[in-house]
């Protein structure tokens, strides 16, 4: 037995060495150093089936986005629980939110890719920004995501 717990011992080592090596390449987001030359309005697509537990802190934090110039489009994919209800009483509330109800899957689709086409096709930004239905958001992430394309000039 307590080989086996060396043996787990010295794997859990290398595994946190070979994440502490990786973490140097991971791309860091910039914190906002100045006012923005450019404020491009930017569309943030948020797809969401079945949602209900984190669907509302998500959005909530986009919404509470220190960025001048956004909006949100939040696209219920055909979820059986409460996420379209939550997308709806939050878009009745701030109007830079937009509640889209995805319709049935065309033939060939798969569900998320079609509610990102969903997103897209509402969206008026010059910038679209893609995210998942359950991370919060720092107030600075979208001026901090912008800043760091125009400093790097993507």
């Amino acid at each position: 037995m307590e080989v086996l717990t060396v043996f787990q011992f010295i794997y859990i080592l290398i595994i946190v060495a070979w994440l502490t090596v990786n973490m140097v390449h991971i791309v860091r987001v910039a914190p906002v150093a100045g006012p923005l030359k450019h404020a491009p309005r930017v569309s943030v697509c948020v797809p969401a089936r079945n949602e209900e537990r984190g669907i509302e802190a998500c959005l909530t934090s986009l919404l509470q986005q220190d960025y001048p110039h956004f909006e949100v489009i939040a696209v219920d994919d055909n979820s059986t629980d409460g996420t379209g209800a939550i997308i709806d009483r939050l878009a009745a509330q701030d109007a830079r939110l937009i509640a889209v109800k995805s319709p049935p899957l065309p033939e060939g689709w798969y569900g998320k890719p079609h509610a990102l086409h969903q997103a897209v096709q509402r969206a008026s930004g010059d910038l679209l920004v893609f995210t998942d239905a359950d991370p919060v958001f720092e107030p600075s992430a979208l001026a901090s995501a912008v800043f760091t394309m125009e400093t790097r000039k993507v």
